[in-house]
């Protein structure tokens, strides 16, 4: 008996007790040391049946320069809808929104950030306005060696946001596909 009158627990159930809490223990390393191992399965290069890699993106959340609520909203919702338009590009790894968007206003390297999301680009950009004339910069970046791939600034009016939103998105989509399958864009 155990002071205080407490039995004993039974060898094998101490032996299980002690086997469970070894496994808990392995299991709650593996999935805080796993998200910064460079050989996590999350991180790894997304390759396909026939070896080759399979090129991935991450769309973070585009900047309003400026604090009008109205335009960090149309900024977010931009970020959205680019989100949306490249996940229909076949062959392309789209990480998700939930992962992406926590590196708003970000202060960590575009290499953290990529490898925090198991991609090896980043999109990102911003938006400005002057009356109802907008100005929308996007960029894609090689963020294993933090060089831009590609650019683009677009003009528009601001007369339907909507229709704005949308036409940027397919127009980044459509060039980025290019740029990924291996053509020029201007």
């Amino acid at each position: 008996p155990l002071p205080n009158g407490i039995p004993e627990p039974p060898r094998h159930r101490a032996g299980l007790l002690i086997a469970i809490a070894v496994i808990v223990a392995a299991a709650a390393a593996w999935l805080l040391l796993g998200e910064r191992l460079p050989d996590s399965p999350r991180q790894a290069a997304t390759t396909t049946n026939d070896g080759a890699d399979t090129p991935s993106v991450a769309v973070l959340p585009f900047s309003s320069l400026s604090d009008d609520p109205d335009d960090i909203y149309f900024a977010a919702g931009l970020s959205g809808e680019l989100l949306s338009q490249l996940s229909h590009i076949e062959g392309l790894k789209v990480a998700g929104s939930a992962s992406s968007f926590q590196f708003k206003d970000r202060t960590e390297s575009s290499a953290d950030v990529a490898r925090a999301l198991g991609v090896e680009h980043l999109l990102e950009g911003s938006v400005r306005r002057s009356g109802d004339h907008i100005r929308i910069t996007a960029q894609l970046i090689d963020a294993r060696a933090d060089e831009h791939i590609w650019s683009h600034t677009f003009d528009r009016e601001l007369d339907d946001i909507f229709a704005v939103q949308d036409e940027i998105a397919q127009s980044v989509a459509t060039a980025l596909e290019s740029t990924f399958r291996g053509g020029s864009t201007t």
